[in-house]
């Protein structure tokens, strides 16, 4: 149901400990330019510049924000490290069931076994 598109973003930059000087300082450049650069609508470095977040609270501290995006290992890039399959294939969820439910149905005819038809299988 999803495309795998990298598990850590830092590692795929070569920030590991194979990492160059100049790398490890890019990163440290790039970090702190992340820290003052809101990540989301919702973000709270919004505050920062005198800019009401969406769903803005209370307890939020100008220029503080735990999103993704604001850790050094994600290189600003927040979010799912997976692309969702409706994004790439143009299927919804109930054309996915569907399409698993004929494959096994398939499968277990020509294993010689009559599958069942429940509520959502159909006729």
């Amino acid at each position: 149901m999803t495309v795998y598109l990298t598990k850590s973003v830092g590692q795929a930059a070569g920030l590991d400990e194979d990492a160059t000087d100049s790398q490890r300082d890019h990163a440290r450049r790039l970090h702190a330019e992340l820290a003052v650069t809101p990540c989301s609508p919702r973000c709270a470095v919004w505050l920062r510049y005198g800019i009401q977040p969406t769903g803005a609270r209370r307890s939020m501290t100008p220029g503080v924000c735990k999103g993704k995006a604001h850790k050094p290992e994600h290189l600003g890039i927040g979010g799912r490290r997976v692309l969702v399959s409706r994004k790439w294939s143009n299927k919804t969820l109930d054309d996915h069931r569907a399409e698993r439910a004929a494959f096994v149905r398939q499968l277990l005819e020509q294993a010689g076994i009559q599958p069942s038809h429940g509520p959502q299988d159909g006729p």
